[in-house]
């Protein structure tokens, strides 16, 4: 935090996670009220992660031109994303197809930020503070995680959607003028007049050469269609038909999970750089699939709320170990291209949504999760067999 530029990112960070967490916590019970459908839960789910298809352009981007001013772009684009649902709910004619266009639009709005906001995030701090400063990044949009979905179900009840739609939007212009704040580093470039094309291959290229980075790639695919799909499209209908409660136990459920993946954030910052080595990486995976099979099978409240803070450890432990290697291990010029395609990791979370809407309507949430729970484990042994560098 003695870094200037590092602290506002921090700041534009949790406010950018905090709008993104009420949202899908707010959108999610949207959909589920007017349609009655755990499929237009799950639809509506996928149609958020649609746009990451072009985080390699959007990473490509980040090595090209000025990050801050990428970031700048993002966070205008998804201010007036927030506004438009906003005044489609004051005027009274909100429809689920509205709420699906902006689901995908908000999914381009991400895909344009991720690679920008992480390959920014090392940028600042010296080589050995990396793991610290993505830790500490990550710690505080895990603040949103908890914060987020409790702030957006304590708002449906008190104030309706429009209220929670009014707070996004007072947050969303907040964090822009964080990043407006930040000095405007030259980004480190490609080689001068290297075609596009070329430059975007060579990005794929690295991934291709390293297979303990192409592990570490499939481990994060396997996690957006097994693992994630409970917090982007499920957890709602679980809350509604399993457990039995409303929007605000929704959104202490919700909550559970950002507080655990803070605490895992938290741990990762504080060991710093003495974490070492591949196999803590694909270890904290299995604990995250193991805690959504035990998740599953004791549906009561009090147990769903440890068992998702348990969850909450076990993806942040994930995805921050995984962020920190990828990123160590490219060059300054390529981080951009390397988060471009670790972006593209994020597209199995569109058919593990659907699939997750398509088997909780025909099993039930309890035997979808543990299909996932289960498919999740067997995918993490599979690439640890075949690609021995991850005990390495």
């Amino acid at each position: 935090m003695q870094y200037r530029d590092y602290r506002y990112l921090t700041a534009s960070s949790f406010l950018w996670f905090a709008v993104r967490w009420m949202e899908t916590i707010v959108v999610g019970w949207m959909v589920l009220e007017m349609t009655h459908s755990p499929f237009w839960v799950g639809l509506v789910g996928a149609m958020r992660f649609v746009g990451v298809v072009l985080t390699p352009l959007a990473g490509l981007g980040a090595d090209r031109f000025s990050r801050r001013n990428l970031l700048i772009y993002s966070q205008v684009l998804g201010f007036l994303l927030v506004a438009f649902i906003l005044a489609l709910l004051l005027v009274g004619i909100l429809d689920v197809w509205h709420i699906i266009v902006f689901t995908l639009l908000r999914g381009i709005n991400f895909a344009l930020d991720f690679p920008v906001r992480y390959a920014l995030v090392v940028d600042l701090v010296a080589p050995k503070e990396q793991l610290n400063a993505v830790s500490l990044n990550r710690a505080s949009s895990d603040v949103t995680a908890a914060l987020g979905p409790i702030a957006g179900g304590a708002l449906m009840v008190l104030l309706g959607y429009a209220g929670a739609f009014w707070l996004m939007l007072v947050l969303s212009v907040t964090n822009l003028v964080f990043v407006l704040f930040m000095h405007d580093p030259p980004a480190p470039g490609t080689k001068g007049g290297e075609p596009l094309w070329s430059s975007l291959k060579e990005g794929f290229r690295l991934c291709r050469r390293d297979h303990a980075i192409m592990g570490v790639l499939g481990l994060a695919c396997a996690a957006n269609m097994f693992g994630f799909p409970l917090i982007h499209a499920l957890l709602p209908v679980f809350t509604k038909l399993v457990l039995g409660v409303g929007p605000a136990e929704l959104g202490l459920l919700g909550g559970a999970i950002g507080t655990g993946a803070f605490v895992g954030s938290l741990l990762l910052a504080w060991k710093g750089s003495r974490v070492e080595g591949n196999t803590f990486i694909w270890v904290s995976f299995l604990l995250w699939y193991v805690t959504l099979i035990l998740f599953a099978l004791l549906p009561y409240f009090g147990a769903s709320l440890f068992l998702l803070f348990a969850i909450g450890c076990g993806q942040a432990l994930s995805m921050v170990t995984t962020t920190t290697y990828l990123l160590h291990r490219a060059a300054p010029e390529m981080r951009g291209r390397i988060m471009g395609v670790r972006g593209l990791a994020i597209i199995p979370l569109f058919a593990g949504n659907l699939v997750g809407g398509a088997l909780t309507g025909w099993l039930g949430a309890p035997a979808a999760l543990v299909i996932f729970g289960v498919a999740g484990i067997l995918s993490t042994v599979f690439l640890c067999l075949r690609l021995p560098s991850l005990h390495h």
